[in-house]
């Protein structure tokens, strides 16, 4: 396991004018898991993919108080229609299960995805990401002990082939 830490952060001009903020990443012990992973692509029709996955992992969560923040169980359901040649709508629907440590509670994810493509060169997206609740914790990066919270997002995207 690893405990992250962040540095103090400071600017610098090389190569171009920016900020560094430095973590550092420290282990902090050890632990034991083991899972599998199980992913299917069905192609439905010419219009519609659909992706599946499910992965499962266990572990021992050790008594020196190292957290293993990973679920125990997920899965993931991605569509992606094609409504027409210029028109595409997306779904992600994710499910994740408690983390092995019982740390983070269970969760659920929507995705959207519309896109239209008025020509070749050019592709004009709008989407939604965690669109089911408000934040809530994640898992992934642990900073300073605290777990990263997902938002709500809506998004825009154009995108120009030369």
């Amino acid at each position: 396991a690893q405990s992250d830490v962040l540095g103090t952060p400071y600017v610098t001009t090389t190569p171009f004018l920016h900020i560094i903020q430095p973590v550092v990443i420290t282990d902090v012990g050890s632990a034991h898991t083991e899972g599998m992973e199980v992913a299917a692509r069905v192609k439905a029709s010419d219009a519609l993919r659909l992706d599946f996955s499910y992965t499962y992992l266990d572990g021992k969560v050790p008594a020196n108080g190292v957290q293993i923040a990973a679920p125990k169980s997920q899965y993931q359901i991605h569509s992606y229609y094609n409504v027409s040649k210029k028109f595409d709508f997306d779904t992600s629907l994710y499910f994740y299960g408690k983390s092995i440590d019982m740390a983070l509670p269970s969760y659920n994810k929507l995705d959207v995805r519309f896109g239209y493509r008025p020509n070749d060169n050019l592709e004009i997206s709008v989407g939604g990401r965690n669109i089911l609740y408000g934040s809530h914790p994640q898992f992934g990066v642990v900073l300073n002990n605290a777990s990263d919270l997902i938002q709500n997002q809506i998004y825009g995207k154009i995108t120009w082939k030369i």
